[in-house]
């Protein structure tokens, strides 16, 4: 059953759990839009037990254990385990600089609109069927409070079982346009299994497309831009075959994988290479700032130095976040970290 019909939510409380979990410390809340998604530098760092998100000067406390975060205009969608097993179960919470709220059900793969408006998740949590319960995609509208989407056709339980193995559904995301992706659990006769919701209509129509080229040639992160792939000349490629690397909101500039690495820059449509001037040898990408001409770098001098850092082990890891701003190629050091395999970057989940 499609739901295409918006249904006002009294508030968001009637979507998300209201649980305390102390003050904010000076962030916006309320009812009118803060500038969240605004490419302001936005990290998590975590000690042992502790959890801080970092807005420019700003700190805010989160839940232990984060795993993902994700800037919308009206706070932060972040997901934290809640032990330090890394098998513990999560959640997903909305911190707006009030006390986080629990979003209800089972909400997994959260993403955001590139207006940071709208956001959407599978929900593992839907109708209830004999032995097993429907997955459903969801997409609410933060401004309004209101569920503009909630959506179980061909959506099975976790997974649907069949002859090929089993199929996970996944909520692909937004493009530029006003439209939200997700790959159903079932596939059509056809085969087909990616779904697109006209944000202004409310229709759902499928589309003939597998989910991984619509991920790389549609799909919008508000602080990662486009993911797609790259040639050899560090250009996109047309169908996003290739490595996978970012595109800025204006389609200028082009930077290499996520990964601690070089990090190359190429200009998208010229093929021009730029070289900054990086504060230290290995270096991952850590979104764009509001001027499509900047973004954000983590750069550490650890050689061959992992993003993730097992638990048994200590993590004495140590590098710094620097704004580098193009076509110059010029780094501009702002904050030195530490336990650089527990920061967690906006966007992150996505690479």
């Amino acid at each position: 059953m499609v739901t295409t019909a918006r249904r006002p939510l009294a508030t968001l409380a009637a979507l998300l759990l209201l649980v305390g979990c102390g003050d904010a410390g000076g962030l916006p809340r309320g009812g009118e839009r803060a500038a969240y998604a605004d490419g302001e530098l936005t990290w998590v760092s975590q000690d042992d037990d502790r959890a801080t998100l970092h807005r420019g000067e700003q700190e805010l406390p989160l839940p232990s254990y984060v795993e993902e975060l994700a800037p919308t205009a009206y706070g932060y969608l972040v997901r934290h385990r809640t032990g330090p097993d890394v098998d513990a179960p999560s959640r997903l919470v909305l911190v707006d600089g009030g006390d986080p709220e629990v979003v209800h059900g089972d909400p997994s793969g959260a993403r955001v609109s590139p207006d940071g408006r709208h956001v959407g998740w599978i929900d593992h949590h839907g109708p209830r069927r004999v032995g097993y319960r429907l997955a459903e995609a969801v997409v609410v509208d933060l401004a309004t409070g209101e569920e503009v989407l909630r959506d179980h056709d061909d959506m099975g339980g976790w997974f649907d079982q069949d002859l090929y193995g089993n199929q996970w559904a996944t909520f692909l995301g937004f493009d530029a346009d006003g439209a939200a992706y997700w790959e159903t659990a079932e596939a059509d006769d056809d085969g087909t299994r990616v779904r697109r919701l006209d944000l202004a209509s409310g229709e759902v129509e499928v589309v003939q497309d597998d989910a991984e080229r619509v991920l790389r040639t549609r799909v919008l992160d508000p602080a990662t831009g486009l993911r797609t792939g790259l040639g050899e000349d560090g250009r996109p490629s047309p169908g996003g075959e290739g490595v996978l690397g970012f595109v800025s909101a204006d389609g200028r500039w082009c930077l290499g994988d996520g990964a601690f690495g070089p990090l190359p820059v190429t200009a998208c449509r010229s093929g021009a290479r730029v070289t900054p001037d990086y504060p230290a040898r290995e270096r991952r990408f850590a979104g764009w700032t509001e001027d499509p001409d900047e973004f954000w770098v983590l750069a550490t001098d650890g050689d061959g130095l992992q993003s993730f850092v097992p638990p048994d082990e200590p993590d004495d890891t140590r590098g710094v976040l620097a704004r580098c701003r193009l076509p110059s190629g010029a780094c501009t050091v702002e904050r030195r970290v530490t336990r650089l395999g527990s920061v967690v970057l906006p966007g992150s989940s996505s690479y």
